[in-house]
């Protein structure tokens, strides 16, 4: 008992404070490689937890570490870095589920 009552916990404590989550739209991806050097690049940044390239939409989804931002001049650098133009970024809002809502947009420009 104390062990499934322990995992429960793990379980909701996990997904009620996992790390934000963005979307990132790049230009320019074409192939497979494209979108490996991409997420390696994103993958190298400080407090990310994971990235998973859609190459199909041009999406970068970008999971961060617990109680981290991701910097919009940090994802622009690493995109450049790669060879890429960043298009726009948007913050998907944590709803404790695995399931997100769609928040804040940026299209890069100030």
């Amino acid at each position: 008992m104390k062990y499934i009552v322990a995992s429960l916990l793990l379980l909701f404590s996990t997904s009620a404070f996992a790390g934000n989550q963005y979307l990132v739209k790049v230009e320019g991806m074409s192939c497979p490689f494209c979108a490996h050097g991409v997420e390696k690049k994103v993958k190298e940044m400080k407090g990310v937890a994971s990235a998973e390239v859609d190459l199909k939409s041009s999406i970068v989804s970008v999971k961060m570490q617990d109680g981290i931002i991701l910097p919009e001049a940090d994802i622009k650098q690493a995109i450049a870095d790669a060879g890429f133009s960043f298009k726009s970024i948007e913050t998907v809002k944590n709803t404790g589920g695995d399931h997100g809502h769609k928040g804040e947009k940026s299209d890069g420009q100030p």
